[in-house]
């Protein structure tokens, strides 16, 4: 199958903290960080305890931003660097911590940063290959707009939904693919607004249609797909929805036109949505040593 795009953005940001435990101390660790910490523990034959690792930062999680995957990568990367073990490549890494089972953005966009696309899962691959990775331009704000009262799916109930999804056909995928090569890269290489924005919404759109049945339509539900609408009345038509939501992206052509956007929205939708004005991530994670030692994507 097509594997899909995504962008790194530069807010929020996950930052994860690594130190060894003072002497007795009550390690009091989400279920987050305990599965991540084992999971890399066990593969490279580890004692849990000789490391303490709490969440200074994170996004919120179950909203369509990936947290979950970000966080899982700093751990192991921080792990790796905490105990001076060479750099791991970015399959290697997704396959110790079971990540990119279905998308492998995610674990590229943690360690390049940009706009990538992967090429979808094979029956033969265990990750799927990187096909393109850019930087996206940073003259274009992206405003998140995420519900206060939402979540998108998760956990066993999305692994249930992959399954009653309909599979795409070669047609289908080649138009997806089509939209990527013809509009979406050439509009970010270029900086051409418009040929971006009408590949990233239709992209969107057209992806959407496979999960209409679970999600009420091409996004996932009618304060969703309400937002959209807004957006694109509002004149940002680069528009689209991260992974099953609620989070709703707006890429503007420029800061005024991200503000008063933000500004147009609070007052459309009252105390409903938080909005976060942000940039791309060319960059990718950043690990630095302090006292402690940080790893941060």
């Amino acid at each position: 199958k097509f594997g899909g795009i995504g962008l790194m953005v530069a807010d929020p940001r996950n930052q994860v903290i690594i130190k060894r435990p003072a002497e007795n101390e009550a390690l009091h660790e989400s279920e987050l960080i305990q599965q991540a910490k084992r999971l890399w523990c066990e593969s490279n034959q580890k004692d849990p305890k000789e490391v303490s690792i709490e969440i200074g930062s994170s996004s919120r999680r179950h909203v369509g931003l990936g947290s979950g995957t970000q966080v899982s990568l700093a751990i192991s990367s921080g792990l790796d660097h905490f105990f001076g073990i060479p750099k791991r490549s970015p399959a290697e890494t997704a396959i110790m911590m079971q990540r990119a089972r279905r998308s492998a953005i995610g674990t590229y966009g943690f360690f390049q940063g940009g706009f990538l696309v992967d090429r979808g899962v094979r029956a033969t691959e265990r990750i799927a290959p990187l096909d393109i990775r850019i930087d996206f331009p940073t003259q274009w704000p992206i405003v998140l707009f995420i519900s206060k009262r939402h979540s998108g799916l998760f956990g066993s109930d999305e692994k249930d939904a992959f399954c009653k999804l309909p599979d795409a056909s070669l047609a289908e995928r080649d138009e997806m693919i089509d939209l990527t090569r013809t509009k979406i890269v050439p509009g970010i290489m270029s900086t051409d607004y418009n040929l971006f924005a009408d590949g990233v919404y239709e992209f969107g759109h057209r992806c959407g249609q496979f999960f209409s049945e679970l999600q009420g339509g091409p996004f996932n539900g009618p304060l969703a797909t309400s937002l959209v609408s807004a957006i694109r009345d509002f004149g940002v038509t680069a528009v689209g929805q991260s992974s099953w939501g609620p989070c709703i992206f707006g890429c503007a052509r420029n800061d005024e036109q991200a503000n008063q956007l933000v500004t147009h929205i609070r007052n459309s939708f009252d105390d409903e949505i938080e909005t976060i004005v942000t940039r791309a991530d060319n960059r990718g994670h950043v690990i630095n040593t302090l006292e402690s030692k940080i790893s941060e994507s």
